[in-house]
């Protein structure tokens, strides 16, 4: 009796179940991989938003006028997909900071001269899309010979710093 040659159903069944079993496993981790990646963002981007403003300070002596600046890029709803940070708006302009990647998250500064400098930069997003916007944000103050002082940072949102 002559054997065709090929597979047979019960070896088919054992590969996709092995092949599934692998997916289960992975998938989960590249969710938590781009997770983590997308929460980098925040940090990296709230610390060079800061180095600007500083910059902007060591130059004028003040700190730049942002009441007119927006959260930029708008808010947006959960889930949408990164938007193009326009540093052209009014407030953003002053600042030597221009990200060249889409964000996903919308950041804002809050800045006062009086009667000691101060200023706060704001990341807020909703990367989980639970409706829930995370707040990220730190606030910076001059002190005695232009050192600046950090004195506040964002409570643990849950997500963590990275």
């Amino acid at each position: 009796m002559k054997r065709n040659p090929g597979f047979t159903l019960i070896e088919l069944m054992i590969v996709v179940s092995i092949i599934g079993l692998l997916s289960a496993i992975a998938i989960p981790g590249y969710k938590l991989f781009v997770w983590r990646a997308e929460r980098t963002e925040r940090v990296l981007l709230v610390a060079a938003i800061e180095e600007s403003v500083k910059d902007y300070f060591q130059n004028a002596n003040a700190l730049p006028d942002m009441s007119a600046a927006p959260v930029n890029p708008p808010l947006l709803p959960a889930g949408s997909p990164p938007r193009r940070f326009n540093a052209k708006l009014p407030g953003w302009n002053a600042l030597a900071f221009s990200p060249e990647l889409f964000v996903r998250y919308s950041y804002f500064v809050s800045t006062t001269n009086v009667p000691i400098p101060t200023f706060t930069v704001f990341a807020y997003g909703d990367l989980d899309s639970d409706g829930v916007i995370n707040t990220y944000f730190h606030t910076w103050q001059v002190g005695a010979g232009g050192v600046w002082n950090l004195l506040a940072v964002s409570p643990d949102d849950g997500l963590g710093p990275w």
